[in-house]
């Protein structure tokens, strides 16, 4: 009788520890393709930005420089959100994205303010510039556009699920670790001044 019970109970722990390691696989792979989505909806809305963003030339003493520029965000809620005509503002778990637009330049007159979460966020200068024949509003001065070297045209953050920490675009640091962009609470995709010349080579400036 007592080794029957034993054997009940050696069972029970096997089935509980079977059952342990299921849920804890099951947990990683959920995890492993939450982290490939969030992963594939971040660099599509940053192939979108690219899509929209231009090249402008200014002409001075004779020299003409081109600048790169990327489309103007939203103010809403406290943050910075993606252009209108974007078609994915939410990222998987349904959060709204946080766009933290730059610029090449920072000699042009600064009247608008990005929104930044808590906190006074940051002046930039709005210009209506052409696209393919279409006009659009963009962010074509900015006080603060050179980290790590290179010229980072705009940050774009996915909030993590649970919602922790911070994910405001003055927040973003370089991880000298990961070698990559990192924020508290969320992941972050940039986008170079490099990036927005290479995919409007073929693109006359301002048109």
């Amino acid at each position: 009788m007592i080794a029957t019970i034993i054997y009940i109970y050696l069972a029970f722990i096997a089935i509980s520890v079977v059952s342990l390691a299921t849920y804890d696989l099951n947990k990683s792979q959920n995890l492993h393709q939450q982290s490939v989505s969030f992963d594939a909806d971040l660099t599509m809305v940053k192939k979108s930005l690219l899509a929209l963003s231009t090249v402008y030339e200014e002409t001075v003493d004779d020299s003409t420089i081109r600048y790169p520029a990327l489309p103007a965000g939203i103010n809403q809620d406290g943050y910075h959100r993606l252009p209108a005509v974007m078609m994915k503002p939410l990222n998987p778990l349904k959060k709204p994205y946080v766009y933290c637009p730059f610029a090449a330049r920072s000699d042009l007159p600064m009247t608008e303010i990005i929104s930044d979460g808590p906190g006074p966020g940051y002046e930039a200068g709005r210009e209506v510039l052409m696209k393919n024949g279409k006009s659009m509003d963009y962010i074509t001065s900015t006080g603060v556009n050179t980290l790590n070297g290179a010229v980072i045209m705009a940050y774009i953050i996915s909030p993590n699920p649970p919602f922790q920490g911070s994910i405001r675009c003055s927040d973003v640091t370089y991880s000298d670790s990961l070698q990559q962009f990192v924020v508290a609470g969320g992941r972050v995709e940039t986008i170079t001044a490099l990036e927005i010349e290479a995919v409007n080579l073929t693109t006359k400036p301002s048109e």
